[in-house]
């Protein structure tokens, strides 16, 4: 009888043993499992990201590269120059067909226009309509910022007027004789760069670079800076980002296009619902009865919160980007500054991202 019970005991006991290794052996299966996967999205993500940003650098390169071979190309210099002194009758259809060989090239929309020193336009395959005082104003102001490069180098700029999106411009002096007497600026179309461009995952380089850098316990917070445009970038930052700040000037144009911008963030919030807007931040604010009743305006009628704290408007801004440097370095005790630096503080605290 007790060599029987020895014998349950015994049984049990290895029962229990066996148990506990099967349990271990799962648990350590599962832990090398999970480990795995996470060892392939985190290379795929860093794959994809690398071969993606790739695609858009090698896009953007070719652009720039063609635009600027087709302005430096001695034979567009030449018609150009014949167009802005009048030597050559046949000069525009000249321009003309070399122009439309240069979009066919380029794969993507794009119009020329070329003025003389004065700025009256001598050429030009944009539309009636589409020239607004606007467009010749600016394209005006960015020659004369191109003058100062010299008739050897191409001036770069962004040109936005409304819509969704904005042009490149580019913008290359003609000279005649050692003296510049005009320019052909080239507008590479806004929405066909970004569709041209939409064939890379901008929403997977964005997402997986900010993964990535945060997984390596760098950076707290990362700050995705947006242009003024409902771009394929900028929704891909939407999708990248846990919440959006919305600047705003204390005018009617900004108030409408901040309603606007909403009702987009709205939009993208289907594909990304945990996105929300954070609040809106009142810019240039200054002691003035409009600027006063706008900034109540705003915080009564926002749809969205409106932070407490305003950026005073100050000229110490206006000189630190002249002077490529933040405004925090170039000047900071001016009130733009100081501004800057509580409306982080009221950020860290509504948002709770003060670790210490």
């Amino acid at each position: 009888m007790p060599k029987i019970q020895n014998e349950r005991r015994f049984q049990k006991k290895l029962r229990d043993i066996v148990r506990k290794y099967i349990v271990l052996v799962a648990l350590v299966c599962t832990v090398l499992f999970v480990a795995g996967q996470f060892a392939v999205v985190v290379v795929s993500n860093q794959i994809n990201a690398a071969r993606h940003l790739e695609q858009l650098k090698q896009s953007l390169m070719f652009f720039d590269r063609e635009s600027r071979s087709f302005l430096d190309r001695q034979e567009t210099a030449e018609t150009a120059r014949e167009i802005i002194l009048g030597d050559s009758p046949q000069a525009g259809e000249q321009m003309q067909n070399a122009f439309w060989k240069f979009g066919e090239r380029c794969g993507i929309s794009s119009e020329i226009l070329i003025v003389d020193q004065r700025g009256e336009i001598r050429y030009t395959s944009f539309s009636e309509r589409q020239l607004s005082s606007y467009l010749v104003n600016y394209n005006s102001a960015i020659c004369y910022n191109a003058k100062n490069t010299g008739t050897t180098d191409i001036y770069r700029a962004v040109y936005y007027d409304q819509g969704d999106y904005a042009d490149v411009l580019y913008v290359k002096p003609i000279a005649d004789g050692g003296e510049i007497v005009g320019y052909t600026s080239v507008f590479l179309s806004g929405s066909s760069w970004n569709f041209y461009l939409s064939k890379g995952n901008f929403d997977g380089v964005i997402t997986d670079l900010r993964d990535n850098a945060m997984e390596d316990d760098a950076y707290d917070v990362i700050v995705i800076d947006c242009p003024p445009n409902f771009s394929a970038a900028c929704v891909a930052a939407i999708n990248a980002a846990n919440s959006i700040i919305i600047p705003v000037l204390p005018d009617a144009f900004s108030a409408a296009g901040m309603d606007s911008l909403v009702y987009q963030i709205d939009g993208v919030r289907r594909l990304h619902p945990d996105v929300r807007v954070a609040g809106c931040l009142v810019t240039q604010w200054h002691r003035a009865d409009v600027v006063e009743d706008a900034t109540a305006h705003l915080r009564s009628e926002s749809p969205v919160p409106v932070f407490d704290t305003v950026i005073r408007r100050t000229d110490k801004v206006l000189e630190a980007t002249w002077a490529r440097e933040p405004v925090q370095t170039w000047s900071p005790f001016s009130s733009a500054a100081r501004d800057y630096r509580a409306w982080v503080k009221e950020l860290v605290q509504k948002e709770g991202l003060d670790n210490g």
